[in-house]
C-alpha cells in the first residue's frame, strides 16, 4: 500500500489518500479523514477491507468469464 498523508494543522485532522499496491498509475482508490490517535491503524484496516473486496470481485469476474468461454 502506498499512502499520502496530509495533516491539517488547525484541526489535527489526518487525511490519507489510499493507492493500490501498484502506485505507478497514480489512481487514488479512496480517502479517509481521521481525528483519532490511531488513524494510521484504521487506515490500514480500511485498505485491507478494500483489498479483500477487490480480490473477491476480480475472482468472481474471472469465473464468470470462464463460464462464458465454455
Amino acid at each position: 500500500m502506498r499512502e499520502d498523508k496530509h495533516v491539517n494543522d488547525k484541526t489535527s485532522e489526518k487525511t490519507f489518500l489510499l493507492h493500490d499496491r501498484t502506485p505507478d498509475d497514480g489512481y487514488i482508490r479512496g480517502f479517509v479523514v481521521f481525528r483519532q490517535q490511531n488513524a494510521h491503524k484504521m487506515c490500514i484496516l480500511l485498505y485491507e477491507i478494500f483489498r479483500q473486496t477487490k480480490t473477491r470481485l476480480q475472482s468472481l469476474a474471472f469465473s464468470e468469464k470462464r463460464k462464458g468461454d465454455e
